[in-house]
């Protein structure tokens, strides 16, 4: 089941890009019967020139995805999406952001 942390909104975020969130990256977490929280699209803080900004990124909440390792599930939706997306474990969130080679 899809979830939005508080604050966060579709607004603004590409077409294409919630489309693999819904359709693609859903699947992955749907699979593993964990919800996908989504904690931010293109709200919130993020370094100057984030794909944030571009509404071409979102994070995912990590803590709830016990028993599974946050790495096995970034990989997974590494390995699903392709070299055209980079997923990367950060402390405590999966940050994913389309960034054609």
């Amino acid at each position: 089941m899809l979830k939005l942390k508080d604050g966060v909104v579709w607004d603004g975020v590409d077409p294409e890009f919630k489309e693999t969130l819904l359709t693609d990256v859903i699947t992955i977490f749907d699979d593993l019967k964990k919800d996908m929280v989504i904690t931010s699209l293109n709200d919130g803080k993020h370094m100057q020139g984030s794909y944030h900004y571009k509404g071409l990124a979102a994070d995912f909440r990590i803590w709830n995805l016990s028993p599974y390792r946050p790495i096995d599930v970034r990989d997974m939706i590494q390995e699903l999406l392709g070299k055209d997306y980079d997923v990367v474990l950060e402390k405590d969130h999966i940050h994913l952001e389309y960034d054609p080679v």
